[in-house]
């Protein structure tokens, strides 16, 4: 199975801080998502999600479900990032990636430089590539319409 698709979500199941977080982090979630290779093998799952706080009851750090890997960041407090100014909660997000990436990475002993190398660049100018990575480039070109149909 090809990884295809990155995301984060909270453990704390509370939409509002959801919604607030997830302003901060999508413009990384998309880029990630957009630069994963082609037919890239990343633990045989099509999906990584990374979850972030703390769980009532204990699980393993890394678990699959259905295809999903389940990965499980408990050092995580929304509160607190919520209330941290912008520029260091998306440092604490690219950290975050970046450090749950190369233990992923090490586990399923598969290079994932590509995402390395996309965190490096947000991390050394965050301003610019927070910018480029709102819009990520598209992987398939756009289809053009069909001659009769005016949909």
């Amino acid at each position: 199975m090809y990884l295809r698709d990155f995301r984060f979500v909270l453990r704390e199941h509370d939409f509002e801080l959801y919604r607030r977080a997830r302003e901060i982090w999508e413009p990384i979630e998309l880029q990630v998502r957009g630069s994963i290779p082609k037919r890239f093998h990343f633990g045989g799952v099509g999906k990584i999600v990374l979850e972030l706080g703390p769980e009532k009851e204990k699980r393993a750090e890394y678990r699959e479900l259905l295809g999903v890997g389940l990965y499980h960041f408990e050092d995580f407090d929304v509160h607190a990032f919520l209330a941290i100014p912008r520029p260091a909660a998306i440092a604490q997000i690219i950290e975050i990636t970046e450090k749950s990436a190369r233990d992923l990475s090490e586990r399923f002993s598969t290079a994932a430089g590509w995402l390395f190398d996309l965190l490096d660049e947000a991390r050394k100018q965050p301003n610019l590539a927070l910018h480029l990575m709102v819009a990520p480039q598209r992987t398939r070109p756009i289809r053009k319409r069909r001659r009769g149909r005016d949909r």
